[in-house]
């Protein structure tokens, strides 16, 4: 059974915040900073690693984090989350942003709807949208191609397109595969969409 609690309350959690910490500009310099940069660092999956070398951590520290995930069920949670539990309590909704990315264990139907299903198709609509208005078969009023492209968003909507953007737009133009401009705005404040909407042919923006 999955107890919710304040993690506050846990006997682990203040058992972590007992822990010695870590002095990382000693840790890090020399002989001591290469070592750990190799230590700590994981395989991600397609060539990717993170490494945690630069973060105040040690083997203590990770003890004591793991006894905490332990504590606090964050495997079982993390289970019931992609098995489409209600985990937005104050919504009393489904939190299914990991299904855009693949499915980790059951099928999660709500509403009737096979909603890894539902995530594909939208996926594959978003790619052949994309893929009209690179190829120009989908163009401005004057039979133009776009240029650039606008993203309208803040929060979530904002962060996870622009660091994918940021992180791939010099590898796309080394490539070669690099296809339009991207700008990004992620604010009420009007000066702020005033200033992305200054800079850009709006003619030839999406």
């Amino acid at each position: 059974m999955i107890n919710w609690k304040n993690m506050d309350t846990l006997a682990s959690y203040q058992e972590l915040l007992n822990v010695e910490r870590v002095n990382l500009a000693a840790a890090m310099s020399g002989e001591n900073g290469a070592e750990r940069v190799k230590k700590y660092s994981v395989p991600m999956g397609e060539g990717l690693d993170f490494n945690y070398g630069a973060r105040p951590v040690d083997d203590t520290i990770l003890a004591a984090l793991a006894k905490f995930a332990q504590e606090a069920q964050l495997t079982e949670k993390f289970a019931a989350l992609y098995n489409g539990a209600v985990i937005n309590t104050g919504e009393k909704r489904m939190v299914l942003h990991h299904l855009t990315r693949g499915q980790l264990g059951e099928t999660v139907v709500a509403d009737g709807i096979d909603k890894r299903a539902f995530y594909v198709d939208q996926q594959n609509k978003i790619a052949e949208l994309a893929n009209k208005v690179h190829a120009g078969e989908i163009t401005n009023a004057a039979g133009e191609k776009f240029t650039t492209v606008v993203q309208i968003g803040i929060g979530g909507s904002d962060l996870g397109p622009r660091a994918m953007y940021l992180a791939l737009e010099n590898w796309a133009k080394v490539n070669n595969t690099f296809k339009m401009k991207a700008e990004f705005i992620s604010n009420v404040d009007p000066d702020d969409a005033a200033g992305v909407l200054r800079k850009i042919d709006i003619a030839n923006s999406i």
